[in-house]
Parts: C-alpha cells; structure tokens; sequence
C-alpha cells in the first residue's frame, strides 16, 4: 500500500530524515517509535504532502505523491491526524466533521457516515452543538479521529495520539485504533507510548536521528534489548 524509498527531508542545512525506506501493507497497524527529535513527525508530514522531500520516491497505491499536493493526497485515501490534535476551536463539532466531508464526491452518504462516527463517539453527538475549543484533550482526540474517519481514509496516519491523555483516555484510544483496523483501514502510527504502540502493532519501525535503526515484528522490536532499555524503562 504505502513503499517509502530513501526518503531525505531538510529544513535548511538540517537534514530531518537520512534515506529513511519502509513500507505498509494493507490490513497492517505499523507503528515507529523512537525519542523526540528523530524525526517522526517530519515523516508523516512528507507523506501527506506538508513538507516537500529532497529526495527519495514515496509511492502510495503504486502512484508517485511526489508531486501530488496535499488535498488531493487525502482524496486518494491517505488521511493524517497531526499531533497536537488541531480541532477547529471555534467551530462547533458538528461542524469539525462537516470540514472533512468537502473533498468527497458522494454527497448522498455524508449524513448517514456523521451518524456513524457519531454513534461510535456518542460524547460528539451529545456535544455536536457544543465549540470543540470547549471540549477536554481526550474528547479532542476523539473529534480530530472521528473527522479523519469521514474522509474515508485507506491508510491513517496518526501522529502521538494519546499526548497529554489521561491513562484510561489513553486506554480507549489505542483500543479505538485497533477497532479501526478490524474495519478495514490500515494504520501508520507514531506514539510515545511505544509499549502500548508496539502491543497493539503488527510491524515496527525504531528511527533514530532521521534514520531507521531497527524493523522487525513488533514483537521482536518489543523483546529487542535495545529497545527495551531506550524506550520502554529496561
């Protein structure tokens, strides 16, 4: 689904990301860990079209995103929840899910996909009036994941979504990933929580200082000593 081959990303003369190459087949939750400043977010932001790559090719479906601007890359099916959440404050939640539906072409079934997301989020729907700047941290998430949902994505990119969450929000957010999967959409995750990222995953990546370190099944990523002691308390 997604083949990421030496990708290379600068800000400057500061080279973010090295010749970083992965992949994600369909069906698959792939999560990358790895400390602050390695460059995750720098990834998922050149694959949803952000940030322009200096090299390297990343090919989504068998088609070249190089070139592909950011808004049509969400119409193909590559849907990105940034970190930070990113709820538009000032508008209600009904009206953040409405904000992604105006990519899509089949008008007649938004009604019936708000209703849907809503029933699997029933705290938007008791708020669906209610100014998403008003709503708490976890309720945020649930709001920015319930609107990339109405875009209908085929691959989700999730950047951190259980920062600043509360363990048992925490809790239903990895459960809501894995809920996705079960549905069909295919998960590229970044999550500072890498035991629970790696519990929930399928495949794992380690980036370190903007380049892969280390892939394996998440499993063995888990049970790797390295790991182990950098990133989950060994």
């Amino acid at each position: 689904m997604l083949d990421v081959s030496n990708l290379s990303v600068r800000y400057g003369a500061i080279e973010a990301l090295k010749g970083v190459t992965l992949n994600v087949t369909p069906g698959e939750i792939v999560t990358i860990i790895g400390a602050n400043g390695a460059g995750k977010s720098t990834l998922l932001r050149a694959l949803s079209g952000l940030i322009r790559p200096a090299a390297g090719r990343i090919r989504f479906e068998g088609a070249d995103l190089a070139a592909v601007p950011a808004h049509t890359i969400v119409r193909n099916g590559l849907v990105h929840v940034p970190e930070g959440r990113m709820a538009l404050a000032k508008l209600s939640v009904l009206e953040n899910l409405l904000a992604a539906t105006g990519i899509r072409r089949d008008k007649s079934e938004i009604a019936a996909d708000v209703d849907r997301v809503m029933g699997r989020f029933p705290i938007l729907r008791e708020r669906a009036k209610q100014l998403a700047g008003t709503l708490s941290g976890g309720q945020q998430q649930m709001l920015v994941m319930a609107r990339a949902l109405l875009a209908r994505p085929r691959l989700l990119l999730l950047d951190e979504p259980s920062l600043g969450l509360a363990p048992v929000i925490s809790q239903q957010i990895f459960e809501l990933v894995s809920e996705i999967r079960r549905e069909g959409v295919t998960v590229l995750l970044i999550e500072q929580n890498a035991k629970r990222a790696l519990a929930i995953a399928d495949r794992a990546y380690v980036l370190e200082l903007g380049r892969i370190a280390l892939t394996g099944a998440a499993a063995a990523v888990a049970s790797d000593p390295r790991v182990i002691q950098a990133y989950l308390g060994g």
